[in-house]
């Protein structure tokens, strides 16, 4: 029995070393720093973190490392019935903006900020939630599997 618990817990090691998120506080704040400056540059407001929305994010990253592809749909559905069900998010006006970086050179935490934000900045439909004056907050989180990192951002009013 001791030889299988051990087995067991290896097996559990293993399989989590293969995936991780990435630090959400640190990613969070140098993500908000550099959009805010973006939206600074265009005589915008300020977006600020809410960490209410960690889970939405979090489990949507996660998903999409589970199904090797980005998407704003899972197993529950897509984009506006996962808002209608999430306490956080419910009747709020919100865009979620999905990318995957490739990390297989290295990376940190900054460069994978500045990096998304150059994903959603070049692509019409996300730059326009990123520049939106009715947006008030925002959480990002970014989950690593292999050389990829799979992010999800959501922006709300």
């Amino acid at each position: 029995m001791k030889r299988f618990i051990l087995n067991l817990i290896f097996l559990l090691n293993t399989v989590c070393v293969n995936g991780q998120f990435l630090s959400s506080d640190v990613l969070n704040k140098e993500f908000c720093d550099t959009l805010n400056k973006y939206r600074k540059s265009l005589g915008l407001s300020n977006i600020s973190i809410e960490p209410k929305y960690k889970n939405f994010v979090d489990n949507h990253s996660l998903y999409q490392s589970k199904v090797n592809k980005l998407t704003h749909c899972n197993e529950y559905g897509c984009l506006q019935n996962r808002i209608d069900n999430d306490p956080n998010l419910y009747g709020l006006v919100c865009q979620e903006n999905c990318t995957v970086v490739d990390v297989g050179n290295g990376f940190n935490i900054d460069s994978i900020a500045n990096e998304v934000l150059g994903h959603f900045y070049r692509s019409k439909p996300h730059n326009e939630g990123l520049i939106n004056p009715n947006f008030k907050k925002c959480y990002i989180s970014a989950y690593k599997k292999g050389e990829w990192v799979y992010v999800t951002l959501i922006l709300s009013d």
